[in-house]
């Protein structure tokens, strides 16, 4: 019925002699065939899938990269900006306190300037006042008139001041209370 092959091999292995009979079936080989063929699509197939699975993980790898990237930018671009911020203010505060110390010494010279001026002004009134010289008085009554003005825009000055130096401390009081 079936054919039946034998082959006789001899195979020597690290000194010994090994025999090995095989008999092979003509159909048996056919189906061999076709299993190796089988088998041959299915290792291209565990291949494929595991390119895929390679490919996955490198678009998996390379998502994760781009995310991984753009997060440190961003914590990059949002550390530059509190810098920026943390720098601004602090610039602001610097100018604040010079404009502080500026404002305190425009104030305080101005101040000065005025009460010299007015004690100049009486003491000329005066003057005038025991000569009898009604141009010398007229003059130092101007002289009272505008100081007059000056100390009025003295006194407004002052008060404006105040006033800012309470909002001022009254916004940093409830900024203080927020943190």
């Amino acid at each position: 019925m079936q054919e039946e092959n034998v082959k006789v091999e001899e195979m020597e292995e690290e000194g010994q002699e090994i025999e090995i009979e095989e008999k092979v079936d003509d159909n048996k080989q056919e189906d061999v065939v076709v299993d190796s063929k089988a088998s041959t699509e299915e290792k291209k197939q565990d291949a494929s899938d595991a390119d895929d699975l390679s490919e996955y993980s490198e678009s998996v790898k390379k998502r994760i990269s781009k995310l991984t990237n753009r997060f440190r930018e961003e914590e990059r671009q949002r550390q530059a900006a509190v810098e920026y911020a943390e720098a601004v203010k602090k610039q602001n505060e610097e100018l604040k306190s010079k404009i502080d110390t500026l404002d305190t010494t425009y104030v305080g010279e101005f101040d000065t300037r005025v009460q010299s001026q007015s004690i100049a002004a009486k003491e000329a009134y005066r003057k005038a006042a025991e000569e009898n010289d009604v141009d010398a008085m007229y003059e130092a009554s101007q002289n009272i008139a505008r100081i007059a003005m000056e100390e009025a825009r003295l006194n407004e000055l002052k008060t404006r001041r105040e006033n800012i130096l309470n909002k001022y401390t009254k916004k940093k009081i409830k900024f203080n209370q927020l943190k």
